[in-house]
């Protein structure tokens, strides 16, 4: 209800039965094929660590990457942040680039200019005193525009902020009555397509019919 996004770590068959929005696949995980084939219509997340992973991730044709660790981080002891670098090669490839690995509010800033789309945590929220105050301390780093993000036929997208069905399939120029409009997994009626509203997070997949002779 609050347009968030809950995203699986590995387990495609998980993030199936609870309707999960993504799925964030590691080194030695499941290719994007396989997740796709399991949970259809997730966005599928690469996690990425050094150029070798990042490659592989684009050639498997993941939708978004999640690159760390940035930073020295507890979560990873012993391992050797991979810096600013990685995010900038990253977002080079041109899909959405999540920045994680010792990210405070203090380094959004800095992970955003090299490129990243978002920001993850862990400690920064789980040790803070107050989680929510630290969550709302992220969002205020973060830039916001019009826009929201959705997932439209498995493909991460950006959408006009209070954009109805109906509204989404004029911008893509697909007529109403050809289309059958599936939202967040439910079948929308034709009649109901005004009425009903894009929301941050949201997953549509459209079906457009074509006739022949």
């Amino acid at each position: 209800p609050h347009g968030s996004w809950l995203a699986i770590n590995g387990r495609a068959d998980v993030a199936r039965v609870t309707g999960a929005r993504a799925v964030v696949s590691g080194h030695g995980g499941l290719t994007t094929r396989d997740i796709r084939r399991v949970a259809p219509g997730v966005l599928v997340m690469h996690s990425v660590h050094d150029a070798a992973e990042l490659r592989a991730a684009e050639q498997d044709g993941a939708d978004a990457l999640v690159a760390g660790a940035v930073y020295d981080t507890a979560s990873h002891p012993g391992r050797a942040p991979a810096g600013l670098a990685l995010i900038a090669a990253a977002a080079r490839g041109g899909k959405p680039v999540i920045a994680i690995g010792g990210i405070t509010p203090a380094r959004a800033d800095d992970v955003l200019a090299a490129g990243a789309w978002g920001v993850a945590a862990v400690r920064a929220l789980w040790d803070a005193g107050d989680p929510g105050d630290a969550a709302r301390a992220f969002l205020a780093q973060l830039p916001r525009d019009a826009s929201i993000a959705v997932v439209i036929n498995g493909e991460a997208r950006r959408a006009r902020g209070g954009l109805s069905l109906a509204g989404l399939l004029g911008d893509l120029g697909l007529d109403a009555r050809a289309v059958v409009v599936e939202h967040n997994r439910r079948i929308v009626r034709r009649a109901e397509l005004e009425a009903t509203a894009l929301a941050e997070g949201d997953a549509v997949e459209l079906v457009h019919f074509v006739g022949g002779g």
